[in-house]
C-alpha cells in the first residue's frame, strides 16, 4: 500500500512494512485484553 512512498525511506520503511502485521496483531490482542 505505502510501499511506493516508503520505498524511498529505505530500511526504516522496510522494517515497518515487515513488522506491521505483527504489530497489528499485538495491537488487536492488546485491545481485546484491555
Amino acid at each position: 500500500m505505502l510501499r511506493r512512498e516508503t520505498a524511498q525511506q529505505g530500511p526504516v520503511a522496510f522494517a515497518l512494512d515487515r513488522f506491521a502485521p505483527s504489530l497489528a496483531r499485538l495491537a488487536a490482542t492488546g485491545y481485546r485484553r484491555h
